[in-house]
């Protein structure tokens, strides 16, 4: 395992918990912890491109990030689902972070990401007994991309 790598995970457990407890307890995800997310990531990327030299590639994925965001806000917007903003605004944050810049990269990622998050809605409604309600999609963000990294490594 690199270290770079080992930088991502550590990362993202760091982040993930309070944003998760957050997230599970208020069902909302704050500002202040994104940008406090942003500026504990800002220092993995730059380390991260600088090491890897590819610049390039990273560009990519920054113009990938940003229309992943634009088709995630038009949803939200036109059909009012039940993912929220601070949820579309994690996950750019996110798909920034670990510099994807290829589909395939995106489905695996959103596959753990919904594997996580089905789990998670299944557990819910065997623990109530019950269908439907909200669950926090923070916690299966989090699960679900450190199981993406460890599985890349």
């Amino acid at each position: 395992m690199k270290l770079v790598d080992f930088c991502h995970l550590a990362v993202m457990a760091i982040v993930g918990i309070p944003i998760s407890l957050s997230d599970f307890r208020h069902h909302k995800i704050y500002n202040r912890d994104l940008l406090a997310s942003l500026i504990l990531f800002i220092p993995l990327l730059t380390t991260s491109v600088l090491t890897s030299h590819q610049v390039a590639r990273f560009y990519r994925s920054l113009l990938y990030a940003l229309i992943f965001f634009c088709a995630q806000y038009i949803l939200v917007s036109i059909r009012g689902s039940a993912l929220g903003m601070g949820d579309v605004k994690l996950l750019s944050l996110i798909a920034v972070t670990l510099s994807l810049s290829s589909l395939h990269q995106y489905q695996v990622w959103l596959f753990w990401i919904a594997s996580i998050a089905g789990i998670t809605a299944l557990w819910d409604a065997v623990k109530w007994r019950t269908i439907g309600g909200r669950i926090a999609f923070a916690p299966s963000v989090f699960a679900g991309t450190l199981a993406y990294l460890a599985t890349r490594i």
